[in-house]
């Protein structure tokens, strides 16, 4: 299931500039067929990001879908050099890594308590004690 919508790209970015990069024919009309295949690809691109965090594949959450639109437009954008895309591509495969670490929590993880953003931490508890340190 993708993360994204074609008309959550339209939003996104508009539909001026998704006929620009969509429409092959010159028909002056998005493409659905290749904004389908973007969108599909940016899912593969966030699905193991979302396993990797012990969540479901295709949860809805903003920020994925943000995520979505940023890898699909990046892809749309392939053949170009638009370095505004390409940083917010980075910056979307950042975030991905961040959550993969779940470093980054959504706000559809059940275990988020209200840290949205903040690492998750724990100790192993202390390593030195008075007796493995009686001898020094």
């Amino acid at each position: 299931m993708a993360y994204a919508t074609p008309q959550q790209m339209i939003d996104a970015f508009g539909e001026k500039e998704l006929i620009e990069l969509t429409d092959g024919a010159d028909i002056g009309q998005i493409d659905l067929s290749v904004l389908a295949r973007v969108l599909d690809r940016a899912t593969g691109e966030i699905d193991p990001a979302v396993r990797a965090a012990g969540l479901q594949p295709g949860i809805s959450d903003q920020l994925l879908t943000d995520i979505a639109c940023d890898i699909a437009r990046y892809h749309l954008y392939e053949d170009s050099d638009y370095e505004a895309v390409t940083v917010r591509y980075q910056e979307a495969q950042r975030k991905l890594r961040l959550i993969a670490r779940r470093e980054l929590r959504l706000a559809a993880d059940p275990d988020n308590q209200g840290t949205a953003g903040l690492p998750d931490y724990s100790s192993p508890g202390a390593v030195f004690s008075q007796e493995s340190l009686k001898y020094y």
